[in-house]
C-alpha cells in the first residue's frame, strides 16, 4: 500500500490491526528511499516515524525490500 502525505514533513505509522510482518520504506518528495523499517511486527501499536520529510511511505510483504534490493538510496517512484 502506499501512503500520500500532503507536503513532506515527519510521518508517524503504526502496525495496529495489520495481521503479517511488513517492511515499510519511507520516501521523499523525490521518490528516494530515506529509511527503510524491515520486518515489523504484526499488529503493534509501536509508533515508527521519520525524522525526516516524508512525502511517501510505501508498506510491502515483509522482507521482500531485501529481496528486491530496496535501501536507503534507492529511486522507487519517478514523480512529475
Amino acid at each position: 500500500m502506499l501512503f500520500r502525505f500532503e507536503g513532506a514533513h515527519p510521518v508517524k505509522m503504526w502496525m495496529k490491526d495489520t495481521p503479517l510482518s511488513l517492511d515499510l520504506l519511507f520516501i521523499d518528495a523525490d521518490g528516494i528511499v530515506q529509511a527503510v523499517r524491515h520486518m515489523e511486527e504484526p499488529n503493534s501499536e509501536r509508533v515508527l516515524s521519520s525524522s525526516f520529510s516524508t512525502s511517501y511511505v510505501l508498506e510491502i510483504v515483509g522482507g521482500a525490500s531485501l529481496r528486491h534490493g530496496f535501501q536507503k538510496g534507492s529511486r522507487l517512484l519517478p514523480l512529475p
